[in-house]
């Protein structure tokens, strides 16, 4: 059984029902938000109501587990994309960045316990995940990096213009765009980050090598 929420999703400024919005003036942002201009503003403005639009949503998981018999119920909660919320100057989704490409994967267990793992899993590891489950038995990661793509160009306002393919492990990540309308990181066409040394993707080491 899938359930599919549309919050939290643009225009960030519509209400979340019963949760008021968060101060602009008072919210932390990314160390690579680009701050005093427009896009600091828009940044603080959008994330006012998406935060409010994430508790929304997480009171209304709530209600929907208190009415679930956890004790035979596989849960799984994660999302499709993220947003990038004025990072490297952008918004939106569809980018190669860790705030558009990386989402929450929790996973609930009947009688498991809590762990923190740090594989490198893709959705479209989900189906692989399921059958494993249904068949009784535990799912594992490949261990290899996991592919990532924006397969297709957007024309929709601030997504990415352009495509782009690539590869992601839990250190490193490299990417080449194959089209591009306005170019990203300084108009390079291949990406190379030390998300461990550098989690906010401020150096391309590709411009390096």
């Amino acid at each position: 059984c899938i359930v599919s929420l549309e919050s939290p999703h643009p225009p960030y400024g519509a209400p979340a029902p019963h949760v008021p919005r968060r101060s602009p003036g008072e919210l932390k942002l990314r160390g690579n938000v680009p701050l005093g201009g427009e896009i600091e503003r828009q940044a603080r403005e959008d994330l006012s109501g998406y935060y409010a639009h994430l508790e929304a949503t997480d009171r209304a998981v709530g209600r929907l587990l208190a009415e679930i018999d956890l004790g035979e119920t596989m849960v799984v909660f994660t999302s499709v994309h993220g947003d990038m919320h004025g990072s490297q100057g952008v918004f939106r989704k569809g980018w190669l960045y860790e705030e558009s490409i990386r989402v929450p994967l929790l996973i609930r267990q009947p009688h498991g316990s809590g762990r923190l793992s740090e594989d490198v899993v893709s959705l479209v590891d989900l189906p692989h995940m399921a059958l494993a489950w249904a068949g009784g038995s535990e799912w594992k990661p490949s261990g290899l990096p996991a592919e990532i793509s924006m397969p297709a160009e957007s024309s929709l306002p601030h997504q990415c213009p352009y495509r782009w393919r690539g590869t992601r492990s839990a250190e490193q990540k490299l990417v080449q765009i194959e089209a591009s309308k306005g170019g990203a990181n300084g108009n390079a066409s291949s990406l190379h980050f030390n998300l461990q040394r550098d989690p906010l993707e401020l150096q391309n080491l590709a411009s390096a090598e």
